[in-house]
């Protein structure tokens, strides 16, 4: 995925993937609820979800192996995306995530954080999907790390650190949300009360 198209909510490949993203939608075999689902079409969601399939579920596939991408870093935590986590906890043994923030439209008052793609306005990560040849957790262990700052700074941190070494920090994902980030980050949205939402009976639209 190149330039800004990788991070763009339109995607050009809506026709092609549609059964596949279905999966996204829903939690514990229940459609999400949510009135806006539209930051699910988003193409990195789309190439996820095509990498999951191909390293897993197609014809031939290996059953095994690594998915690393960079991408928006929305999906660690975004509530409409919690099916998203979920489905991810279900297919891997471990997922590794490397937030590089940079978020423009997050501004903190005496903090520097400049993203790393200059002309991206939205956060970034670099995240690692590991399955073992046989299965070893059920659901994936979650291990989360991150840097702020200046590009030069993030540049320097990413050269420093590696999958081995003692700077990553377990998180374990829960309901409702299943968020990807460690609690003291996720506070935000911890903190807003729960609101119920009622499943449609049979027949009616929802």
């Amino acid at each position: 995925m190149l330039g800004g198209w990788a991070y763009s909510v339109a995607s050009h490949n809506r026709e092609h993937l549609a059964d596949l993203m279905a999966d996204f939608a829903r939690l514990d075999g229940r459609p999400l609820g949510e009135r806006n689902v539209r930051p699910l079409d988003d193409e990195y969601l789309r190439f996820l979800r095509w990498s999951v399939w191909k390293l897993l579920d197609h014809p031939g596939a290996a059953g095994q192996g690594l998915i690393a991408l960079v991408t928006n870093s929305a999906f660690l935590s975004r509530p409409v995306m919690r099916g998203v986590r979920r489905f991810l906890l279900d297919r891997f043994d471990e997922i590794r995530v490397l937030d590089l923030h940079g978020n423009r439209r997050n501004v903190f008052h005496g903090r520097r954080d400049e993203n790393v793609f200059r002309p991206v306005k939205v956060g970034i990560s670099i995240t690692l999907f590991i399955r073992y040849p046989d299965r070893t957790n059920d659901p994936a262990r979650v291990f989360y790390r991150e840097t702020r700052g200046s590009v030069p700074d993030k540049f320097a941190y990413l050269d420093a650190a590696n999958v081995g070494d003692d700077g990553w920090q377990e998180v374990t994902p829960a309901a409702r949300n299943y968020t990807f980030l460690p609690k003291e980050a996720d506070a935000d949205y911890a903190s807003w009360p729960a609101t119920p939402y009622a499943w449609p009976r049979e027949g009616q639209r929802q």
